[in-house]
């Protein structure tokens, strides 16, 4: 089956020389030999490119013996290996893009408690791959975690949390400054001339 991707620098721009290893991974995340049902051996597979898009032809997951396999995919970018991610390859279909087929990483490879965010990563990447830019867009301008039209609760705001040009009503401060007025009027005795 046909993979494909388009790789990208960290900052988003096009890259000059892509390399993509591929290598089959057993249950616990090892590099293993697999073996076709005509008994040819799976060998890792490296892709050189000149530009950002890659394609490659990999056999499917479910023709591969021992069963419970998968690809992990190492990208380098420039020179710059990211992170490795893994894939299973479908029998059927295709070409795939590469965020379409992501599974999670094994269990063994992930630090401990990284299974579940490994499993919300693979759902992640392949509910993305089906959202437009549009679709992002309108998301990141309607999620209220991204509005700023929060309200402070009462004498939580200090001066040193108001903004030097922040366009406070005077009407809201008129009280305070007469009491501070107050609080600074000096209390002044007058000596009578009898003491």
């Amino acid at each position: 089956m046909i993979v494909t991707n388009t790789a990208a620098r960290a900052d988003g721009s096009t890259p000059t020389t892509v390399s993509v290893r591929f290598t089959l991974a057993g249950t616990d995340g090892a590099a293993i030999t697999g073996y076709l049902a005509d008994k040819s051996l799976v060998v890792p597979v490296v892709v050189i490119t000149s530009g950002a898009a890659w394609s490659v032809d990999l056999p499917p997951n479910s023709t591969i013996t021992p069963a419970g396999t998968r690809w992990r995919i190492e990208e380098t970018v420039d020179g710059h290996r990211a992170a490795a991610v893994y894939a299973n390859v479908p029998t059927t279909g295709g070409p795939y893009q590469l965020t379409a087929i992501l599974s999670p990483a094994p269990a063994a490879v992930l630090p401990a408690g990284a299974v579940a965010q490994a499993t919300l990563d693979a759902a992640v990447a392949a509910e993305a791959s089906t959202r437009t830019a549009a679709d992002n867009l309108r998301a990141l301008l309607t999620d209220a975690r991204f509005a700023d039209q929060r309200t402070p609760t009462d004498a939580s705001v200090t001066d040193a949390k108001v903004a030097a040009n922040a366009a406070i009503a005077q009407a809201k401060i008129a009280g305070l400054v007469a009491q501070l007025e107050e609080a600074v009027q000096p209390t002044v005795e007058l000596d009578s001339p009898g003491r």
